[in-house]
């Protein structure tokens, strides 16, 4: 992921394309992300909710919510590997979708 930002509304809106699906970290370290996450519709907005929760934030977008998604177990399991994450639960799919986790099958 590109990454760590400072986690502001200016810079989000300098970095991030409005409308675009993807995946997030967000930590109040600058070294590895502490929560991982994804937008499947928009990930500017999704980050602006974590402003004053955290102060970094790394990013990647996605074509679509299901490409969110699997980039999201991708991330989650690396992450999940080199650090103790804070969310800690397995991502969910998007709705309707029938997706598994292409890291262990999960869904």
């Amino acid at each position: 992921m590109r990454g760590p930002y400072s986690l502001d509304a200016s810079r989000i809106d300098l970095l991030i394309i409005p409308n675009h699906p993807g995946v997030y970290g967000v930590s109040n370290v600058n070294t590895c992300p502490d929560y991982i996450a994804r937008s499947d519709s928009d990930l500017n907005i999704s980050l602006k909710h974590w402003i004053g929760k955290y102060k970094f934030f790394w990013y990647e977008y996605a074509m679509s919510s299901k490409d969110a998604y699997v980039l999201e177990c991708q991330t989650f399991h690396k992450q999940k590997d080199k650090s103790k994450l804070e969310n800690n639960f397995h991502p969910e799919p998007p709705e309707r979708t029938g997706l598994k986790c292409p890291i262990c099958g999960g869904v």
